[in-house]
């Protein structure tokens, strides 16, 4: 276990801050999230599952590289990641936002057909896979800004989609082991998003026993991308909450 420090935030309350993102995104998914975000005086940080091909691989991989102790920020696989992170190491994940994610495990007969679009892509390209994916992913698929972004990040390699499709279908069943998360977990889902649909988002936070559930309208799978003034009003009034958590409880172990 990680000895955390009493006085590992004495220049600033604030909590790290570490995004992971989700299948063929990178960084810029957040971009505009941030831009109307004030995190002047809060670590931010990206973290990688690059190569990783199994969600233990990349629990190994993100333990290595995060903060000791951070708020994660997980976009749907990046919030299955930080799911399992926060099983694995509960010490290490002080709270979460898990947006339009899922803890639900992926069916086995739809395994055939993951790895199938994956040859697909090997022999049509990424792009040509992203573009047919782009009505499930966004709530408006004419949003040309967004549909700019999310195939600029889409220019991977078949090989990276690989190995991401099987990150993916190697995740467990969350659903009976949430009850034992008990840091702070901010649930935002998409009205409308055709993957991770409402009902999933309530399924987990009634599960959470420190959940906020946030169900923003006019929005997909990519709501952070589609909504970010509204997701950054919530997201900054529950880190908020969470700050004011962390001090109180920096200040217990003080005494």
């Amino acid at each position: 276990m990680v000895e955390i420090d009493p006085q590992a935030h004495s220049a600033s309350d604030a909590l790290p801050l570490v995004f992971l993102p989700g299948t063929l995104c990178d960084g810029r998914m957040f971009g505009p999230l941030l831009d109307r975000l004030s995190l002047t005086d809060r670590a931010v940080s990206h973290g990688g599952y690059i190569g990783a091909r199994s969600i233990d691989e990349a629990i190994g991989d993100l333990l290595q590289t995060i903060p000791p102790r951070a708020i994660l920020f997980g976009f749907s696989l990046g919030g299955i990641l930080a799911l399992a992170l926060a099983r694995a190491a509960p010490d290490r994940i002080a709270a979460m936002i898990l947006s339009n994610s899922t803890a639900r495990p992926v069916d086995p007969v739809m395994h055939r057909d993951r790895r199938g679009e994956v040859e697909s892509v090997r022999a049509e390209g990424m792009i040509a896979h992203v573009q047919t994916l782009l009505p499930r992913y966004l709530m408006d698929p004419s949003a040309i800004h967004h549909a700019e972004l999310i195939l600029s990040m889409a220019t991977v390699s078949a090989d990276r989609f690989a190995d991401q499709t099987e990150l993916a279908l190697s995740r467990p069943d969350a659903r009976p082991w949430l009850q034992t998360l008990g840091m702070p977990v901010l649930v935002i889902g998409g009205g409308q998003d055709g993957i991770n649909p409402p009902a999933v988002q309530i399924e987990m936070a009634d599960a959470l026993p420190a959940s906020t559930l946030v169900l923003i309208e006019r929005s997909g799978h990519f709501t952070p991308l589609e909504q970010p003034e509204v997701v950054a009003s919530h997201v900054a009034t529950w880190l908020g909450q969470v700050d004011a958590m962390n001090i109180s409880t920096i200040k217990e172990r003080q005494r």
